[in-house]
């Protein structure tokens, strides 16, 4: 718990994260995108009351949930965000972005972070639901200036999976995991950004042998060799893509489990040298592992 309830003083950080899948087997999550330039997050669950009256009083109260709206304000979204966001088709040639009647906006979560009075942070994650397109009001110039925002609307949905709906986690609550700071819960990579799904666990001591060979076997791979993370419970591997100065997560030969020792990156650039890392999440290895570079096999 925290000391006492702080007042919220900002907004900074919003992510979405594509469903792959949910059905009453699974919910599989995508990797999540960080959308730039949020400056107002409006939430609401449409809480609806009722009173029942008995022995000339009020004997009972009942509350549930309605459907969940929420309004995203933000500078704008760049074309990508929008086409994917709002189910379009964008030329890959021109840039164009064509808008029909029968558009259908992909499943996706919606994460963000509101700053408190005392720089402690809430984290909060909408587990599902559907971006609505944004109006746009367009004003003309005069003798000031008018900062003109998007408003995009969301409606929240029940996960198929499990029913749950929505997460949140304090940074200053006392029952997060000794040593998990604020600066751990923010990261992109290994913290509540990560994933809809993440579970908050105490900083462990990353792997720090990982090495890099081009792969023997497989075409446009890269071969890994570490040691076993165990506890681990999800692994993925990244390269470095210097096209667009950014981590990505490729894809591997087979699942890495806690087991593993060995990993075969695939699908890179043959020829081309890459910088490669591990993502561990859970365990006493949890963290962003060392990097090592080699080229991938070529034909």
């Amino acid at each position: 718990m925290t000391t006492k309830p702080l007042p919220r003083i900002g907004v900074d950080r919003a992510f979405y994260c594509p469903i792959t899948t949910d059905d009453s087997a699974e919910i599989v999550y995508g990797t999540p995108v960080e959308l730039l330039g949020v400056s107002q997050v409006r939430y609401n669950p449409n809480t609806q009351m009722a009173v029942f009256y008995a022995d000339d009083g009020a004997y009972e109260s009942v509350s549930q949930d309605g459907e969940t709206d929420l309004l995203l304000n933000a500078a704008d979204l760049d074309p990508d965000d929008y086409a994917f966001l709002m189910g379009l088709t964008q030329s890959a040639t021109t840039g164009v972005i064509d808008e029909d009647t029968d558009d259908n906006p992909p499943t996706v979560a919606f994460g963000y972070r509101t700053q408190k009075s005392d720089g402690s942070y809430r984290y909060i994650w909408i587990l599902k639901g559907k971006f609505g397109k944004p109006s746009l009001d367009a004003l003309t110039k005069s003798n000031s200036i008018n900062m003109q925002e998007r408003e995009i609307p969301f409606k929240g949905l029940n996960r198929d999976y499990d029913g749950k709906k929505r997460r949140r986690v304090d940074s200053d609550d006392a029952l997060l995991p000794t040593g998990l700071t604020n600066a751990a819960l923010n990261s992109s990579v290994t913290g509540w950004f990560s994933d809809p799904d993440y579970a908050p666990v105490a900083p462990g001591t990353a792997l720090s042998d990982v090495v890099a060979v081009v792969s023997e076997e497989t075409n446009g791979g890269i071969d890994l060799t570490f040691t076993a993370a165990a506890a681990a419970t999800g692994i993925t591997a990244q390269v470095y893509d210097a096209v667009y100065g950014t981590w990505k997560t490729v894809s591997t030969l087979a699942t890495i489990t806690a087991a593993s020792t060995t990993a075969t990156i695939t699908g890179l650039t043959e020829g081309n040298t890459y910088t490669c890392r591990l993502i561990v999440v859970g365990g006493g290895s949890n963290g962003i592992t060392n990097t090592d570079s080699a080229p991938a096999k070529a034909a």
